[in-house]
């Protein structure tokens, strides 16, 4: 991890072996031409969205200069860009070469900052483990497990956040649900006497208080998909992606794709549009079967 001091942020410096051909293959999946012999024919990296912007904002134009330990000044220049669609990932990376990534991070060639190590015998984990403590008392060993519980418990409590803003807007719904209902109860009840002593039936004027609701849902279940999409795919997501995404180092401007669900839409407007409808079937086939008279009393 490199410290750039001015906007007291970090970004990942990725050593790359590229003589190493699944190393190569691995990349050309990501970069369709890449030209392995004019990347190393200087010091180049291969830079993510989020050291790009803020590259750009501190003037740097086609190189940054790196501080080693030793407290010299190496030159990098910029070769390219990862794509946009690999930005959640690789966001705050850099990548060059892996002889050049030691010498900036102050590594000889038997050191390395990270290193996995996969033990068959899983009875010998333990003697491993204390073996490596005794050999570098400073060592961080965090077991395979231990990563999959650690992304496990923080996506379940960005899951939880995510939870309780459902379980607000489904209580506001309640709630609306609710308001409606009075209003039939009391303010729409003399509408609907006068429309039975005009000679209405009561199909007639259940059907008419349907159709009304009905136009009422449909019209606001719409706007409310387009709020949402404005919201997401061309607001990109604010404050909510942050409690995904994070906001304490470089800033991800991952920008979303539209990726429209049928089935979900559906879901939702059933889920919406019937309790709606219900709320308001009841109550006005309550009045409407009512004496006129006795209600507009």
């Amino acid at each position: 991890m490199h410290f750039y001091e001015p906007s007291e942020t970090y970004f990942m410096i990725v050593g790359i072996d590229f003589f190493d051909k699944s190393t190569i293959k691995s990349l050309e999946k990501v970069f369709e031409n890449l030209d392995v012999s004019e990347f190393l024919s200087r010091d180049n990296m291969i830079i993510g969205s989020g050291v790009k912007e803020l590259f750009d904002y501190y003037k740097y134009k086609d190189s940054y200069s790196f501080r080693p330990p030793d407290r010299s000044i190496k030159k990098v220049y910029f070769h390219s860009e990862f794509p946009k669609d690999t930005q959640m990932i690789t966001n705050d990376m850099v990548i060059m070469d892996i002889d050049l990534a030691r010498e900036i991070l102050g590594l000889e060639d038997d050191e390395v900052t990270d290193i996995a190590i996969e033990v068959p015998n899983p009875l010998e984990l333990e003697m491993v483990k204390t073996k490596l403590i005794v050999s570098h008392f400073d060592m961080r060993i965090i077991a395979k497990e231990d990563i999959a519980k650690y992304y496990e418990n923080l996506f379940n409590y960005k899951g939880g956040v995510f939870l309780a803003l459902y379980l607000i807007s489904l209580i506001t719904f309640l709630l609306i649900l609710y308001q409606r209902y009075s209003t039939v109860v009391h303010s729409d009840a003399k509408e609907i006497a006068i429309l039975r002593l005009s000679g209405w039936k009561i199909s007639d004027v259940i059907w008419l208080k349907l159709s009304e609701n009905f136009i009422i849902s449909v019209r606001s279940y719409m706007l409310g998909v387009i709020i949402a999409y404005f919201y997401v795919y061309i607001l990109n997501a604010p404050l909510i992606k942050e409690i995904f995404l994070g906001f304490n180092n470089l800033s991800n401007s991952v920008s979303f794709s539209p990726n429209i669900d049928i089935a979900s839409l559906v879901l939702i407007f059933l889920i919406f549009v019937i309790p709606f409808m219900l709320v308001i079937l009841i109550p006005v086939w309550r009045v409407a079967i009512s004496e006129p008279y006795e209600v507009l009393r």
